[in-house]
C-alpha cells in the first residue's frame, strides 16, 4: 500500500491544503488522481461562487499553484503513483523528504481545511404574516349615553388559530369606555381581537358608534341638541311659558314674551352635548317652534279677528 501526505503547503492567499490522500497497492493513474484532486479543489474552493477551476496546470514542479490547479502531466502524477519512499532524486536535492502519514483505509480520500474566517448566513423559517382587513361593528349608543359617558360590554366571538393548526371558536367579552361627547361615526379599535387565520396576523376589531334615535332630542352640528316645542297660534301671538324637557330628565321653565313666528327658534346655552375634546363645554339646546294652528274657524269669530288684526302693525 502507498500512500501520500502532505500534498501541498497551504498557499499565501488562504486555500485549502490536502490532507492525505490513499490508494491501493497499485499505484494511481493519471485519470483517477486527477479525478480524487479536482473534487477536492472543487469542494473546498474560496472562490465557490466563481467559475470551475481549470483543469490546466502551470509548468510542473512550480510552487505558486492553488489548490484550483490539476495536475494533468504525466510528470506532475508519476511522482504521487510510485511507491512509498520513493523519491526523485531531483526532489530529495532541492528539498528535504516528506514523511508518509499511515491511512485509515485503502481506498479514502480525506481533505482538512485550514483555519479561516467564516461569515454566518441566518434563514428565516417563518414568512412575514400579512395584515388583514380589519372587522367593523356597530357601537349603538344613546344620547344620553353619549351625554354622561358610560361602560358598554360586548360580547365578541371570533376564529382562533390553535398550535395545531385547526380552527376553533372563542367567546371573549370587551369592555368600551364611552367618553362624554363622543359622536356619530366615533371609532374604537381592539388591536388583534379578531378572527385569526393562517399566514396572516389577528385582525383589528373597530366598533363605530352610531347613535339611536331619540324621541324629542337630535343632534345637530358638533355638539348643539334640538327639540321641537309645539305652541297654539293663540299662545304664539300673545306670549307664553313652555315647560321645555331637558336630556338629563329635568325640565326648564322657558318664558317668552315675543311673537313667536313661524319657523322661529331660541337657542340656550351651556344645554347642549358637551364637547369631545373638553366635557366641561357644553353646545347649545335649540328649541325650534311649531305654530299649531285652528283647523277651523266658524263665521262669527272670523269677523271678530278680522276687526281685531285689522288694525295691527305688520313686518
Amino acid at each position: 500500500m502507498s500512500s501520500i501526505s502532505g500534498l501541498r503547503q497551504p498557499s499565501p492567499t488562504g486555500a485549502y491544503s490536502l490532507h492525505c490522500l490513499s490508494a491501493a497497492s497499485k499505484p494511481l493513474s493519471i485519470i483517477d488522481f486527477s479525478k480524487a484532486y479536482k473534487f477536492i479543489a472543487l469542494k473546498w474552493s474560496l472562490d465557490r461562487k466563481g467559475s470551475p477551476p481549470s483543469n490546466k496546470g502551470k509548468a510542473h514542479g512550480g510552487s505558486d499553484r492553488s489548490p484550483k490547479d490539476v495536475m494533468t502531466t504525466a510528470d506532475d502524477c508519476s511522482v504521487y503513483s510510485r511507491p512509498a519512499g520513493y523519491e526523485r532524486k531531483s526532489m530529495a536535492a532541492d528539498s528535504p523528504k516528506r514523511p508518509t502519514t499511515p491511512t485509515a483505509s485503502p481506498t479514502s480520500v480525506c481533505c482538512r481545511p485550514m483555519s479561516l474566517r467564516a461569515t454566518s448566513i441566518v434563514y428565516s423559517q417563518t414568512a412575514a404574516k400579512k395584515t388583514p382587513q380589519p372587522i367593523e361593528k356597530k357601537l349603538e349608543c344613546t344620547l344620553e349615553e353619549l351625554l354622561h359617558g358610560c361602560v358598554k360590554k360586548v360580547v365578541v366571538v371570533r376564529d382562533v388559530l390553535s398550535e395545531a393548526g385547526t380552527i376553533r371558536e372563542e367567546e371573549e367579552e370587551l369592555k368600551i369606555n364611552v367618553e362624554p361627547g363622543w359622536r356619530q361615526g366615533t371609532r374604537i379599535m381592539f388591536e388583534g381581537k379578531g378572527d385569526e387565520r393562517p399566514g396572516y396576523l389577528p385582525a383589528n376589531i373597530v366598533f363605530v358608534v352610531e347613535e339611536k334615535p331619540h324621541p324629542l332630542f337630535k343632534r345637530r352640528g358638533r355638539d348643539d341638541l334640538e327639540i321641537v316645542a309645539e305652541v297654539p297660534l293663540v299662545r304664539a301671538l300673545t306670549g307664553c311659558t313652555l315647560q321645555v324637557p331637558l336630556l338629563c330628565g329635568e325640565t326648564m321653565a322657558l318664558s317668552i314674551e315675543e311673537i313667536i313666528r313661524p319657523g322661529s327658534e331660541k337657542g340656550i346655552r351651556g344645554l347642549g352635548m358637551p364637547s369631545a375634546k373638553d366635557p366641561a363645554a357644553r353646545g347649545e339646546l335649540r328649541i325650534a317652534f311649531s305654530i299649531g294652528f285652528p283647523q277651523g274657524l266658524s263665521e262669527e269669530r272670523r269677523v271678530e279677528l278680522v276687526s281685531i288684526l285689522s288694525g295691527c302693525d305688520y313686518a
